[in-house]
């Protein structure tokens, strides 16, 4: 198969998979990929060579993947990621996929985005950034949340939470009649400029069944993240 053919089911794949988004819109991810069992068959393709096709987009080979540094473009916050996940940074992408009342009333911003496929597995790594009133805190974005997944017919449960000044750091499952659970460990991180709230919030997403095999390498990814 020649690079460029490579690249170009690569970038379709990439855009196909690109409705799979964080907790502010992971529903989608559940609703996409159930249609197709889990097993990501795509155009012929199974999951073996679809992460073949991805690494090759990279450049690496099955064993070397390293360590990489996500840096925000404030510098206000790095996190550190296996160097096998496939980064999309097409912004204009980023632009259609947040909702429009959110971007309008929070300015929230996706600054990266990234996606991992496996055998029979699935998960997403996002970074988005957001505005907050002076009053208003973690449990109103947790709140805003609930409230989102509700009105598309999802519930969210938080599971488990440990809360500091500047952090919170939670896990969640969302439910759905007819669709596949979905697990997410997110962390939140809470800064004031020029007497304003910001708050970066790092997500990973996968389904409730993929769990326990991305669970030591997410709680690894959380922990990384944070303020710089």
């Amino acid at each position: 198969m020649s690079k460029t053919l490579i690249f170009i089911i690569g970038i379709f794949l990439v855009i196909t998979l690109l409705i799979l988004l964080s907790s502010w819109q992971f529903k989608r991810m559940a609703e996409t990929l159930s249609k197709s069992g889990n097993a990501l068959e795509f155009k012929g393709l199974n999951t073996e060579e679809i992460e073949k096709m991805l690494r090759d987009l990279q450049g690496l080979s099955p064993n070397e993947a390293t360590t990489k540094e996500f840096i925000s473009p404030d510098r206000k916050l790095k996190m550190n990621y296996r160097s096998d996940w496939f980064e999309i940074k097409e912004k204009t992408m980023f632009e259609r996929i947040i909702p429009k009342e959110r971007l309008e009333r929070y300015g929230l911003e996706t600054i990266f985005l990234a996606q991992k496929i496996g055998k029979k597995m699935f998960a997403q790594l996002e970074v988005s950034k957001m505005g907050l009133e002076k009053e208003r805190g973690f449990t109103d974005v947790i709140e805003m949340m609930k409230e989102d997944n509700r009105q598309n017919g999802w519930e969210m449960k938080i599971l488990l939470s440990t809360t500091t000044e500047e952090e919170m750091v939670f896990q969640a499952e969302y439910k759905k009649a007819g669709k596949d659970d979905v697990h997410s460990i997110e962390k939140m991180l809470l800064y004031e400029i020029e007497e304003k709230k910001k708050v970066y919030l790092v997500s990973f997403i996968t389904f409730e069944i993929n769990w326990r095999n991305f669970e030591k390498e997410a709680t690894e990814i959380i922990n990384s993240a944070q303020l710089i």
